[in-house]
């Protein structure tokens, strides 16, 4: 998207809560896989090279565990 808010364009397909790294180059961001559950995955701020970071199962097939807390990603800073 142009800094004017125009010329948007899809970068990848079913993502939420998208949040860029410090330097611009990445993207992290949660998204639904197959099984149901969300999972962190990061990718090239062009929207490719896509990488999935955590592993979990739906509730349905692990009730309870392990945790489904994969949302929201954050970048830290480095120290």
């Amino acid at each position: 998207m142009n800094i004017d808010g125009l010329n948007m364009q899809l970068l990848i397909a079913n993502a939420c809560n998208p949040v860029s790294s410090p330097n611009g180059e990445e993207i992290a961001y949660q998204s639904q896989i197959e099984n149901g559950s969300s999972q962190i995955f990061v990718a090239k701020s062009d929207g490719s090279d896509q990488k999935q970071l955590t592993t979990s199962y739906s509730s349905e097939s692990w009730p309870g565990w392990p945790p489904e807390r994969n949302y929201d990603p954050q970048w830290t800073p480095k120290f």
